[in-house]
């Protein structure tokens, strides 16, 4: 049958990506595999991602109240070990040099609310309860930390073992590079419209250009986008929460300061995201994120206030001079 797969992964961001390099690593190698989703990746949030692999410095106050709240941090905390054995593997395939950076500031300063500081300690707390390595230290020494005083961080913690991977398309490059090198995996620029599952086991994919694809083992992973396909079948929707939205925009800017820190730079979690975060890319360019704003359609285009509030929290909270950053790319 004409477009047949043995499998085929709806969604080409972070997640789908990882699942079809998954598949390829673990199933016979002539096994077909298609991944669907739109080339320019709009509305990713792999795109709009700081790619930070914080586990500690996401600990919220409530993170451990609950068994399955306790069981998803041990199971993020496990991936740590793995991480560098999975980028090794993926960069040799793609044939490029990937790199895990480490080391994470956490500012707890009074530009928020009381949520901060209860954040800020029960990051604290996971730290101590975990024997996680972490130091207090002096926000003088701290490269490329010079807030207004008054906002100034009163207690800073740099937690030297929390990952981060500059910059996020960088990654998403290296999975494209690895994907076409080899001939089972078909890479298809489209978005899925529809989904029909014929004899109980044949799933049958339509997409934007009323192309039609066919496999047993069909994937979605397409974000707040698989709403939609999951709505049609009768078989999962009454199973799987409704899922929404959290759009939102970043910055990627450019500096003639030498001054650019060399570990990421954040708060604790605020407003349902990551809190501020500055995470630097290069020698000249950081990555600052990140609003979020939940809702039950796509937002696709920069909200004026989010990005405002976002760049006034950057020049306060992290270093004045940061305003006269240059080539500002705005990504969705």
């Amino acid at each position: 049958m004409k477009n047949n797969f043995d499998y085929i992964v709806i969604g080409n961001g972070s997640v789908g990506n990882a699942i079809g390099f998954e598949i390829k690593r673990k199933k016979t190698k002539n096994s077909k595999l298609a991944i669907i989703g739109p080339f320019n990746r709009e509305g990713s949030a792999s795109l709009a991602a700081g790619a930070m692999m914080n586990i500690f410095a996401e600990v919220e106050y409530d993170t451990f109240n609950t068994s399955y709240g306790r069981k998803k941090f041990e199971m993020f905390l496990k991936t740590r070990k793995m991480w560098s054995h999975y980028i090794k593997e993926l960069s040799n395939v793609a044939k490029k040099s990937l790199k895990i950076r480490k080391g994470t500031f956490v500012l707890n300063n009074s530009s928020a609310d009381a949520l901060d500081d209860e954040n800020f300690n029960s990051i604290i707390k996971a730290l101590e309860r975990y024997n996680e390595s972490f130091q207090y230290v002096e926000n003088k020494d701290i490269k490329g930390y010079s807030p207004n005083e008054r906002i100034r961080s009163l207690r800073t913690i740099f937690i030297p073992n929390e990952n981060f991977f500059p910059p996020s398309d960088v990654f998403l490059k290296a999975y494209d590079a690895a994907f076409k090198r080899d001939k089972t995996i078909e890479l298809i620029d489209s978005k899925v419209l529809k989904i029909n599952i014929k004899n109980h086991s044949l799933k049958e994919v339509l997409d934007e250009n009323g192309k039609r694809y066919f496999t047993k083992n069909l994937i979605i992973a397409a974000g707040a986008y698989s709403e939609n396909l999951i709505k049609q079948l009768s078989q999962i929707k009454n199973k799987i929460p409704d899922l929404f939205f959290g759009s939102g925009n970043a910055i990627i800017g450019s500096t003639e300061n030498s001054n650019i820190p060399e570990h990421v730079i954040r708060t604790p979690n605020r407003g349902m995201a990551c809190g501020l975060h500055m995470v630097p890319l290069n020698k000249k360019n950081i990555y600052v994120g990140a609003t979020n704003r939940i809702s039950h359609v796509p937002l696709d285009e920069p909200i004026l206030s989010g990005m405002m509030g976002m760049q006034n929290s950057l020049i306060k909270e992290i270093n004045p001079n940061l305003y006269r950053l240059k080539k500002l790319k705005v990504i969705n």
